[in-house]
């Protein structure tokens, strides 16, 4: 069901537009809206994602997250491409949050061929990506238990643990006997709950 678009958010939309030139305007003009954005402000706020300014960036991305509907989840998946690594850290968030398992595709991609590059911004695709437990994922999560990062293991041995097929449990049993004892205890963790599940 399509909610109606209020003259208040109508008029906000209008200046948003306005001001989509200038971002420290923009991004003052972001902050007005109170209320829940509707699917209405989805190409609007997409368009906020190109200005290159972090903060406007940033803003657009915590309003399109109060957005229900599978087109927000692929205007903020868009960040993943384009913008710096603390938008797209913020993106990767908002989309595990939504459990938006349709843009997993591009939480995957922006992995793989961005890889190390994302610096920080990584751990946090990672770890959205964990949070879909989707059986696509395997073999990005599988790679994942080896991460620096204590929380991308932590969240790829527990959304191994979810996906429940062979592939995974061999990744998990893998990663029990090849890591060191403490890099390898969340999946140790992980085989222990299948074993003994309750």
């Amino acid at each position: 069901m399509a909610h109606a678009v209020s003259r208040d958010e109508d008029e906000w939309l209008m200046a948003v537009t306005a001001s989509l030139s200038k971002p420290r305007a923009l991004w003052r003009v972001l902050g007005q809206f109170k209320g829940q954005p509707t699917a209405a402000a989805v190409p609007v706020l997409g368009e906020v994602l190109r200005v290159d300014d972090p903060h406007v960036q940033s803003r657009a991305l915590h309003l399109l997250a109060k957005v229900p509907g599978v087109a927000a989840g692929e205007a903020i998946a868009s960040v993943l491409k384009e913008a710096d690594s603390r938008s797209v850290a913020l993106a990767a968030a908002k989309l595990g949050w939504r459990r938006a398992r349709h843009v997993l595709p591009a939480l995957i991609e922006c992995v793989e061929q961005q890889g190390s590059s994302l610096g920080a911004a990584r751990a946090a695709v990672l770890v959205a990506i964990a949070s879909l437990a989707d059986a696509r994922a395997q073999d990005v999560l599988s790679t994942a238990l080896t991460d620096q990062n204590r929380d991308v293991r932590r969240s790829s041995a527990r959304a191994l643990k979810k996906i429940r097929t062979h592939k995974s449990r061999e990744a998990l049993e893998q990663a029990a006997q090849e890591l060191s004892w403490c890099r390898g205890r969340y999946a140790r963790r992980a085989l222990r709950d299948l074993r003994h599940p309750g």
